[in-house]
Parts: structure tokens; sequence; C-alpha cells
């Protein structure tokens, strides 16, 4: 595209020069202003649609290339998880997780979506655990997928399909989450620095423990339909919950649905407590 841009302005100065000049052995003289938009019309027009149509065919084969690229990662994920009757091993979840960064890369919005719908589809999302920070997934459908602790951190999310997605204890700290459908997503304890929530739908998202205190263009009609309590960490402006709001109505408790790690002062006791027996029995 850079030489098309460089012919356009070769030609632009040739005839700007050509106008300020108008040498006579060309004819030029005693041309009028309409003279030259008829002389230059056909030329221009037909330069523009060699580049309107260049540009077409560029984007076309780009898709093809994502395209292809896209269902040759399928075949090989799909190869690596069908080898074996129990599934991926380790060394073949390091593998997936080798190709899925590549694919990631090369990819974006829809179509990287599709390449992480796919692997929850196998049954092996959460074993391969592919890099999700910093990806472009604007537009992606990841309805429903369950992203527990996803780093997403820096991914551009704008628009993305998130409705009942699993998103507790996510690194979203400047995610943009702009326009994104976060209906009914869980996103409890995730981390919200930064993010961006303009226009994204947050009917009934599940904001317990969230962490918004910086994130931006979030509104008041937004936390209306959430799910927010006195656990959530708003930005300044917005008064805190006393309460769970009416997002929340028909959500278990949040104690009910979160694996709280097992406390380890608690298994030191444990094991202070059968030492006491122990000494006892003695």
């Amino acid at each position: 595209m850079l030489w098309i841009a460089l012919a356009a302005t070769a030609v632009a100065l040739l005839t700007v020069t050509w106008l300020i000049l108008r040498p006579a052995w060309m004819g030029l003289s005693g041309r009028t202003m309409w003279d030259w938009i008829s002389l230059l019309a056909v030329p221009s027009m037909v330069a523009l649609a060699t580049v309107l149509l260049t540009t077409a065919q560029f984007r076309s084969e780009q898709d093809r290339a994502a395209e292809e690229a896209l269902l040759s990662y399928v075949e090989r994920i799909s190869t690596l998880a069908l080898a074996r009757p129990e599934g991926l091993d380790v060394a073949g979840a390091a593998v997936a997780r080798a190709q899925t960064d590549v694919i990631l890369h090369l990819l974006e919005g829809e179509r990287a979506g599709r390449a992480i719908s796919f692997l929850a589809e196998l049954g092996v999302l959460g074993l391969v655990r592919p890099r999700l920070e910093e990806r472009a997934l604007a537009g992606a459908d990841l309805k429903g997928l369950d992203l527990t602790g996803a780093d997403l951190e820096g991914s551009d999310l704008t628009g993305a399909e998130l409705e009942e997605a699993v998103l507790a204890g996510a690194d979203l700290e400047s995610t943009d989450l702009m326009g994104a459908d976060l209906k009914d997503a869980d996103l409890r304890a995730a981390e919200l620095a930064h993010a961006r929530l303009a226009r994204a739908n947050l009917d009934h998202a599940d904001l317990r423990g969230a962490d918004l205190h910086l994130a931006s263009g979030l509104t008041r009609s937004q936390l209306a339909v959430a799910c927010v309590d006195a656990s959530t960490r708003l930005p300044d402006r917005f008064d805190r919950p006393q309460g769970a709001s009416a997002g929340c109505s028909g959500r278990a408790e949040a104690t009910d649905i979160i694996d709280l790690p097992e406390d380890d002062d608690d298994d030191d006791d444990d094991d202070d407590d059968d030492d006491d027996d122990d000494d006892d029995d003695d």
C-alpha cells in the first residue's frame, strides 16, 4: 500500500508543477479550470478505483489466510487431544499452549474468540491455560466460558459477547470492555482497575468483591441493574452500597459459590492438636 501512496503523491506533484509552469510546447496555455477538471477527472477516477480494488483484494487475502490459519490450528489441537484416550497429558497441554499463543498472536477479534471457544468445547481450556493478556478480542464470542482467574490485563474486548461468562477473580486491569455484553457474567473479586466500561451491559453481572475503583465509563444506570454490595469497590463518585442491590436477585450468596483457599494456619492448628493428642496418649 505504501507504493500506491508514493505514486499518487508523485503524480499530484507533477500535476501541480505542470499547472504552474504550463510549458508552451505541451499546449497547456489558455486552459481554464474546467478544462483541467475534465482532463483529470477520468484518470483520477481510474486511479481511485484501482486503489479501492487493490485494498479490497488485500483484505480478502488477509481474511482467507486468517481463516486457513484457524482451521489448521483446530486440526492440530484436535489431533493432540484425540491422540490419547484419556486426553491431553502435561506435554500435550504445553504444546497446545504454545500453538494457541501463536494463533492468538496472528488472529484477532471474532476468529481469536473462536480459537478460545474451541478449547472450551474440547474441555481443555483450563488445562491449556492460554496467555490472554493484551489480546485483540474485540467482538469475540466468549459467552458462557469459564475464565476463572484468567489474566486478561490490557486486552481489547470491545463489543465482546461475555454473557454468563465466569470471570471470578480475573485480572481485567486496563481492559477495554466498552460495549461488551456482560449480562449475568460472574465477575466476583475481579480486578477492574482502569478498565473501560462505557456502554457495557452489566445487567445482573455479579460484581461482589470486584475492584472498580479506577474504572472509567461506569454510570449509575449500569450499576442499578448489576449485582453489587458493600464488598464492591466503586469509584469515589458513587455511594458505597449498604447491602446487596436489586441486580443480585436470584443469585446465590457470594460465600456459597466462591472456592476459598484453605487456611494454612488452620492446618497448623490441626497438626498442633494432633501432637497434643499424641502427648496425652503417651
